[in-house]
């Protein structure tokens, strides 16, 4: 369960956008160039329901646009949401939608043919097994077959038809090592092999077949970076992550980097960086950190082919919720 922290909203969101074929630094100069060229800058839209905790999916429309469901969260107060809100990639406007049937927080989502699955995640009474489905077409939430085990603070990711719902925190409060595969076609769940390592608060990716798992907490900050093969269902571990980001982070792949964003560590202090895994060569590097810092907040890639965008949204810098938007470019 993070920490309560009290104040005012400030209105914050975050868009990571990195644009390849550029060659070199911009003017402002950046720590690891590699095929990037990137800065921040601010957006206009803020998001309308300020949060952390959340979690958010990019759905691809009919219409070949990208629109980014944020759910989910709680305030600082530790009141959960069931606050469901769009931003429309193409416009920067948001638009809100019907809320969860199960108000939460640190819960996860993925995305599989179109539609939106919020899993798992806590309220008053504790970690939750509630699976809901979202279709864009109706606007509708429906219940589907319920988490095995109830967890918050847990990583999905989709790859086929299946979600792999890793890790968390159970109702007993220990971190976890579970792996449970939910079969959308079915609405089954099985379990696969366990990580090597349990945790909560980590950050889970998927990239083509495999599922990569950075950070988090067991007790202690972990840099472990672990990556899970979906078609021979076997683990590796991998370099670990420079900085320990905590429990908390956040962040997306995009273009074959894997951007592993802020954090809030054992010593309650709350993470700028933005640390850049290169999945080809198994080497770190850094990025332009955020400002302000944050944890708690939910990160998606839109990919374009050419060029692309990473959005971080919501999330708390320690004392404060934040939903402005800002870009690095």
């Amino acid at each position: 369960m993070p920490a309560t922290y009290f104040a005012s909203p400030m209105r914050t969101v975050l868009l990571l956008a990195a644009i390849l074929g550029l060659g070199a630094c911009s003017e402002s100069g950046c720590s690891d160039c590699g095929p990037f060229a990137t800065q921040w800058r601010e957006l206009d839209a803020p998001m309308p329901t300020p949060r952390r905790a959340l979690t958010g999916s990019i759905v691809v429309t009919d219409a070949f646009a990208y629109e980014l469901y944020v759910i989910g969260g709680e305030t600082l107060g530790e009141a959960p949401l069931g606050t469901v809100e769009i931003l429309d990639v193409t416009t920067e406007t948001w638009r809100s939608t019907t809320p969860l049937s199960t108000a939460r927080a640190g819960l996860t989502s993925a995305v599989v043919n179109g539609r939106v699955y919020a899993i798992g995640g806590r309220n008053q009474t504790g970690a939750l097994d509630a699976v809901e489905v979202y279709d864009p077409t109706t606007e509708e939430w429906v219940a589907r077959a319920s988490l095995p085990t109830p967890r918050a603070a847990l990583g999905a990711a989709s790859v086929g038809d299946n979600i792999y719902v890793i890790g968390g925190t159970t109702s007993d409060g220990l971190p976890s090592a579970l792996v449970d595969v939910y079969d959308t076609t079915t609405d089954t769940w099985q379990q696969a092999s366990e990580m090597p390592t349990a945790r909560s608060g980590a950050l889970v990716v998927a990239v083509g077949f495999d599922i990569f798992v950075i950070g988090g907490w067991n007790g202690t900050d972990l840099a472990t970076t672990e990556k899970y093969n979906t078609m021979t269902g076997t683990w590796d571990t991998l370099t670990p992550v420079p900085v320990p980001p905590g429990e908390g982070v956040f962040g997306a792949e995009l273009f074959g980097s894997i951007f592993v964003m802020g954090g809030h560590n054992l010593q309650g202090e709350i993470s700028a960086l933005v640390q850049r895994y290169d999945i080809d060569i198994d080497r770190w590097s850094s990025s332009p950190p955020m400002n302000p810092a944050r944890a708690h907040a939910t990160a998606a890639a839109v990919d374009l082919g050419t060029r692309g965008w990473i959005y971080v949204v919501g999330g708390d810098d320690g004392t404060t919720l934040l939903e402005r938007a800002a870009a690095l470019f």
